[in-house]
Parts: structure tokens; sequence; C-alpha cells
């Protein structure tokens, strides 16, 4: 059996179908099969640490060993790389990234990946291979903390874009898009530190037990999130196109002030505008609150829109805007702290100091 939860859209989501589809290939009865199960979770957050989101984590534990053919050398623990007369798998958990970038957008710097964003005019280079790292380590925090510390977790990264002819020479962790999961299967055989039983490899991340308390529908992982009708009518609320694309020439240009009773829908709007800015303009908002149960409640909202984190995916957090709205009815005190750190924002990214006018909504 295999899976799919989590975030059903965007290019995570596609990716997930990708790898789906190399696992069918290889193995077509896992389809049915009730005794083997892999899930692929897309668009995981895990909120406080160090990194909040996971492209794609690739969980998978099979009743017996699967066999697969054998490409390389593979680097089995603490001994001498060698060629094994065969090869098979019991289980898995893999951490992906998933980067779409072509040729062009991707360097390495000997096995080492980064990838190539613009941002603000500027092409940016950002080392793929230690943000994968880190969220492996952050992942493995994670089951440490729900008591699975003894699990193996491998990083790897999908390059879609890429062939495998364009990636460096092995041993490395990155996949080009053409690569079948046998081919991963081999990457995990050179990199993961695989056990050598005489002239054979077995992967093994775990013991069988602690995979099946993973994988299991009652762990937290594989919960799901279910919006309420009040979720829904909101996340409708806040993709829909009603809103006048002429309010988005006010940000930036003018200080908007949005006046109205507790409930009335004055967030709703901030996120209609922060949604439709990078909708049709590619432009980031910063939204500063000065109250934790919103913070909650915009979290919610946003996880259940599948709105990611990241910088680059138009993520529902940046440090770096000088777009600032917040309600008309916060205190006189935080309204004045919100005004002088709206001028600081414009300050440090060489703006004008002095604010522009007001428009009220």
């Amino acid at each position: 059996m295999i899976e799919i939860l989590g975030v059903l859209e965007g290019q995570e989501y596609e990716a997930a179908l990708h790898v789906r589809r190399l696992l069918l290939k290889l193995w077509p009865d896992l389809a049915q099969s009730r005794e083997d199960v892999v899930k692929i979770f897309v668009g995981f957050k895990m909120y406080g640490y160090k990194v909040e989101d996971l492209d794609l984590i690739v969980v998978g534990q099979f009743a017996s060993p699967r066999a697969f053919d054998v490409e390389w050398k593979f680097y089995p623990r603490d001994m001498e790389p060698f060629v094994p007369k065969a090869a098979s798998v019991r289980n898995f958990a893999l951490v992906i990234e998933v980067k779409s970038h072509d040729a062009s957008g991707v360097r390495f710097d000997g096995k080492v990946a980064s990838v190539r964003y613009i941002r603000n005019g500027r092409a940016t280079w950002e080392c793929v291979t230690e943000k994968n790292r880190l969220q492996m380590f952050e992942f493995k925090k994670y089951l440490g903390r729900h008591g699975l510390d003894q699990i193996h977790v491998q990083d790897l990264i999908l390059f879609t874009g890429l062939r495998e002819s364009d990636l460096p020479k092995r041993p490395h962790n990155c996949l080009g898009g053409d690569a079948s999961f046998e081919r991963v299967l081999n990457v995990l055989g050179q990199i993961a530190r695989p056990y050598r039983n005489g002239n054979r490899v077995d992967l093994v991340f775990g013991a069988g037990e602690v995979f099946e308390r993973l994988l299991s529908t009652e762990f937290e992982l594989f919960d799901t999130l279910e919006p309420t009708p009040l979720d829904r009518r909101r996340m409708d609320m806040i993709a829909k196109r009603a809103m006048s694309d002429a309010w988005l020439d006010d940000l930036g240009e003018r200080q908007v002030i949005l006046k109205g009773r507790g409930g009335v829908g004055k967030t709703v709007i901030l996120l209609q505008m922060a949604y439709r800015a990078y909708e049709v303009r590619q432009q980031r908002s910063l939204l500063l609150t000065f109250n934790k149960a919103l913070v909650a409640d915009l979290r919610r909202t946003m996880a259940l829109l599948g709105v990611p984190k990241s910088l680059e995916t138009g993520g529902d957090r940046d440090r770096h805007s000088s777009r600032v709205l917040w309600p008309r009815d916060a205190s006189t005190r935080h309204h004045k702290q919100l005004r002088r750190l709206s001028g600081t924002l414009r300050r440090t990214q060489g703006g004008a100091a002095r604010l522009p006018p007001i428009r009220h909504r």
C-alpha cells in the first residue's frame, strides 16, 4: 500500500506522485499489498524547530525484505566499500528536499549543491545540501521527542529539472528527475551506511516495531488537519478573487488602516491582500501583531491552505518586506510601536524615513 498524505497540490505533491510512480514501477504489487506499507507525507510542518517545513517525508516498511539490483559499490558500516552480490531493503525513512531548478539554476562545489533564487532583482545562491542536512537532523530530533530516537533518517535532494547525467560523480545524496527507485536504493547503499551480511547488503533503518509505530495511523506524523466549516469559509475568502487589484497598488505606497469591531474580517482582508500580492505580483508581506492567539490562528489557517514558510516558494513569513499593515483596533501604544518599526524597516532598506500617506479602509 502506498498512501500520500498532507498537502495534495503544488510542486511537492507532484514530486510525491512521481515517487509513487517510481515505487510501483519497481514493485507493481505494492499498490495492493496490506503487509507492505509506504507513506509519503507532503509539506510536513514542525513548528518550534530550526527548520519548520519539510517537502517530502517518505517512510516504508516491508513484511519481508524486498530485493533490488545492485549498480555500484556500497559503503557498509565500518567496512571497506564492495560490490554486493545481492541487496534488499526492509524499511527506510527519507527526508526529501524537492527543487525544480534547471541546470542554469544549480551549481555543485564538489558534492555540495546550491540553487539560485532571484530576490529583489538580484541572484542569490542557497546551499541546499546544508539545508537538507539540517532538515534531517531536525526531523530526527522531532522523532526523538516522540519516543522514536532509534531510527536512521536519510536526507535526499530531488532535482526534478536535472537528469542523472547532470549530477557529479557519486557518492552523494542528489537525485535527478530521471532516477528510478532502484537508483534511489543504490544511493542509500552508498550513503546510508548499510549493514553487510556476507556478500549481501540489507538496508535496515530501524527495528520493525519502531517503524510499525511510526507508520501507525495514531502517530502524530500522519495526523491530518481537518478544517472546520469556519475554517473553510475563511480559506475561501482568502483565496477568492473579489478584492480589487487597485488595493494592491496601495501596498508599499500608502499606510493602510482597517477599521472595525472584532470578528468583522479585518485579518481575513489582510491575508487576502498578502495572498493576492504574491499571486499577482510576487510581492511579499510582513504581518506584525502583538496578539499570540492571532499568531496561532494564522499558523493554523496557513497550514490548512498549504502555505509553506520558505521564502522562495511564497511562504507566510518574510523578514525583509517593508510593507506593514495592522488592525485599527490595536492599542495606541502598540499602534505607535508598529509605526516606528515600519519607519525603521524603510530606513534599513534605503527607503524614505518619512511615512507615506495613510488611506483608511
